[in-house]
């Protein structure tokens, strides 16, 4: 990772906006997802769906924070 000293203002402008530019793209495609997944399952389904999706990312957080705590804090 380049420091501060050797970066120009121009080029973490230029990184910036392509990382501004991917997330736009990312969070389309997952609405894309989303209407793909919405159009074959009907309003239980999705409910359901979506709540599993809920549940997930909780366990992943709470993984995590084990992971974390069990290194001591460290990073």
């Amino acid at each position: 990772m380049a420091t501060r000293d050797d970066t120009s203002d121009r080029e973490l402008e230029t990184r910036l906006q392509a990382l501004d530019e991917h997330r736009t793209r990312a969070a389309a495609s997952v609405r894309a997802a989303y209407a793909d997944v919405d159009g074959v399952l009907d309003v239980r389904q999705r409910i359901r769906f979506r709540t599993f999706e809920l549940r997930m990312e909780r366990r992943q957080m709470e993984l995590l924070m084990r992971a974390r705590n069990a290194r001591g804090g460290q990073i």
